[in-house]
């Protein structure tokens, strides 16, 4: 299983763009039949900005054999945090990251936000994205302390990559994968 980064909303212009080994990454993965899933870096404003996220992972999507989770990644855009939607507020970056899971919901698709263990909580009301299916990053061999269906807990070097991959562990997948 792996996901792949589809793109990115830029954290200055907001410009959509497509990850520059997307198509390579994701055509050598499907061809040794690895079952994939995608996520999107988001620094959208608005819940019309992740809708739009969204709908642009949908046609990528639709381009390949998807078969796990779109998600949606929310963190900061780079240590200085001054990207566009770097200090929005934390309600406004809930409702964007919402936005993003249920369009992604209403398609053929599963959606999935990603964030770190700490995130989770003191940058999205944990309250509201209890019952999403959660990918929670926690570089720790202790698990997350939010519950989560996927935990990335560090990073390996493999043989077949020139650098460390995140790895994860699966707890569970959505009933459509």
């Amino acid at each position: 299983h792996c996901f792949v980064r589809v793109g990115f909303r830029s954290y200055s212009a907001g410009t959509i763009t497509e990850d520059t080994l997307f198509k390579t990454h994701i055509t050598n993965l499907l061809k040794y039949n690895v079952k994939c899933g995608l996520y999107f870096y988001d620094q959208s404003l608005n819940e019309q900005e992740a809708i739009q996220e969204a709908e642009w992972c949908i046609a990528m999507a639709k381009q390949y054999n998807i078969t796990l989770p779109i998600a949606i990644d929310s963190e900061y855009s780079n240590p200085n945090h001054n990207g566009r939607a770097d200090n929005i507020s934390k309600s406004q970056r809930t409702k964007n990251v919402l936005a993003f899971y249920n369009r992604i919901k209403q398609s053929e698709y599963e959606p999935c936000i990603y964030c770190s263990d700490s995130w989770a909580t003191s940058m999205l009301d944990y309250n509201q994205i209890k019952d999403c299916y959660l990918w929670i990053a926690r570089y720790s061999t202790q698990a997350p302390k939010t519950p989560c269906n996927i935990w990335q807990y560090g990073s390996h070097v493999f043989n077949f990559a020139p650098g460390a991959i995140d790895v994860n562990v699966i707890y569970n997948l959505p009933q459509n994968t």
